[in-house]
C-alpha cells in the first residue's frame, strides 16, 4: 500500500511524494487505493511487471472559484534555538534508531526531526525563533506521518494528532526548505 511520504518514479527519473492514500470498496467487489501527490499528474501503475497497466488518475481539489489547487507536500517546523535553514536540518542524533511513538514522548536523542501539517500550529506553539516550510517532494531520506496517530492510541498518540505531525529521518537538506516567519 502507498503510504504518505513514499516517493513515486515517473517515466523521466523524477520523483514524487505521496500525500495520501485511501483504500476504498469498488462495488464489483476490487480493492481500489486512490492516492495523491502534490501537482496535476496522471499515472500508469502496476504491481508487476505481467500486471496490466491501470490508469490513476491524482485526486485534485478545487477552491472556491472552481480553480484546481494544489496543496503540495508541505510540512511546517519551528525552528530551535540555533538552528540554520540556509544549511539545512539535521536530527539531534542521527544515527539513533528510536521509535516514531519515543519521539513523540520527548526523547531527545533521536533520528527524527518533527515537523507539522498545520502551519498556524508551527508558528503559533513552535514559532518563537523562526518557521520554515519544508517540501518533501525535495526530501531524500525516510517521512513517517504519525498525524493520525498510533495504533496503541494513548496519551502519544493524542499529542501526535492534536500537532499533526509528521517526522523526517535523519536530515533535511538546504533546498527543501524556505523560511516563512
Amino acid at each position: 500500500m502507498l503510504r504518505p511520504g513514499d516517493r513515486l518514479l515517473e517515466p523521466d527519473q523524477s520523483h514524487v511524494t505521496v500525500i495520501s492514500s485511501v483504500r476504498e470498496e469498488h462495488p464489483d467487489g476490487l480493492t481500489v487505493y486512490n492516492f495523491e501527490v502534490a501537482g496535476l499528474h496522471d499515472y500508469f501503475v502496476s504491481a508487476t511487471a505481467t500486471d496490466s497497466l491501470v490508469l490513476s488518475h491524482n485526486m485534485c481539489r478545487k477552491t472556491g472559484s472552481g480553480a484546481v489547487e494544489s496543496e503540495g507536500p508541505f510540512v511546517y517546523r519551528g525552528l530551535a534555538r540555533g538552528e540554520d535553514p540556509t544549511v539545512g536540518l539535521t536530527a539531534r542524533a542521527p544515527g539513533a534508531g528510536n521509535s516514531e511513538i519515543s519521539h513523540v514522548a520527548g526523547k531527545r536523542q533521536s533520528q527524527w526531526i518533527s515537523t507539522t501539517k498545520d502551519e498556524a500550529t508551527a508558528i503559533g506553539k513552535y514559532g518563537e525563533h523562526g518557521v520554515v516550510r519544508i517540501d518533501l517532494s525535495k526530501v531524500p531520506s525516510n517521512v513517517s506521518d504519525v498525524s493520525g496517530g498510533f495504533d496503541n492510541g494513548g496519551r502519544m498518540s493524542n499529542l501526535a494528532k492534536r500537532d499533526r505531525e509528521v517526522l523526517i529521518q535523519g536530515s533535511v537538506p538546504a533546498e527543501a526548505i524556505t523560511r516563512i516567519n
